[in-house]
């Protein structure tokens, strides 16, 4: 399951996501790994080969992942992730 939350124009600014299960970051893999590649303090422990495989074994009930994504400025693109937060309630 995903929930987004978009500004009222969504063409500028920033907008969010909530991720509640592994299989659903699996479309997010490639834009995932790119935010780790530019990562100015990389977290091993927030990476998509770390955390996908943890996530399915462990399986927490408990677990979401807040997506933070910023529009791309090139007509036609998708919005990129520049943002990505593991959080248990």
């Amino acid at each position: 399951m995903q929930h987004s939350v978009m500004p009222a124009d969504s063409r500028v600014g920033m907008f969010t996501s909530v991720v509640t299960s592994a299989a659903a970051m699996e479309p997010h893999i490639a834009a995932w790994d790119e935010l780790a590649l530019h990562a100015i303090e990389p977290n091993p422990f927030y990476e998509s080969f770390a955390l996908l495989p943890a996530w399915r074994h462990l399986s927490p009930t408990n677990l979401r992942v807040l997506l933070v994504w910023a529009h791309n400025p090139l007509p036609r693109q998708p919005p990129q992730l520049v943002g990505l937060f593991p959080i248990t309630s």
